[in-house]
């Protein structure tokens, strides 16, 4: 638990370490809330359509957004709504466990299973965020984007990867991309 405290309200270590190691504390429970929910909701016979995404073929635009724009634009969106509740109480976790619950819905509109992931991920960027603005607004800037588009990227390849068993990258258009089998381009 300490080192947990000491990643998300610390700044003992330089930022660049906190990035990378807030990225695994991000992601694994993220993950970990969605298999639970979505397991059971599979357990209680519930139809799991309402929780799955709109289904969408990755494109090159779409992960370009994804990785790139998303957590750019979030991030920012993010300090405004940390500074917003910053006004509303003193207390760190609470700020940022109400921001990680409205960053939730707010993914929760696009596809409801996305709400608990999101919202573990935007509390831990939400903690990160708060401790290292009191360094700077680009070291806390820094802190919140890194391992949102660390996350990004490790959704859009697996994204990616459960197109296909064994996949290779095919531009079948200028800004489409999909996966096909790698044996397919092997000629017998």
């Amino acid at each position: 638990m300490r080192f947990l405290s000491q990643v998300l309200f610390g700044r003992s270590r330089p930022l660049w370490q906190h990035c990378l190691l807030a990225f695994p504390i991000a992601v694994i429970p993220s993950l970990s809330l969605i298999a639970f929910v979505y397991a059971l909701v599979m357990a209680l016979g519930l139809s799991a359509d309402i929780l799955k995404p709109p289904n969408v073929e990755p494109t090159l635009w779409e992960l370009v957004g994804t990785v790139l724009f998303a957590p750019l634009v979030e991030t920012l969106l993010l300090a405004g709504v940390l500074r917003l509740l910053s006004m509303l109480s003193a207390n760190t976790p609470f700020i940022a466990a109400v921001s990680g619950l409205l960053w939730g819905a707010l993914h929760a509109t696009r596809a409801v299973l996305w709400f608990f992931g999101t919202a573990w991920s935007f509390f831990v960027f939400s903690c990160l965020y708060l401790a290292w603005r009191r360094v700077s607004f680009k070291h806390a800037y820094v802190a919140a984007l890194v391992p949102h588009m660390l996350i990004n990227i490790t959704v859009m390849g697996s994204v990616f990867l459960m197109e296909s068993p064994n996949p290779s990258i095919e531009r079948a258009s200028s800004s489409k991309l999909r996966l096909l089998p790698v044996a397919a381009h092997v000629k017998r």
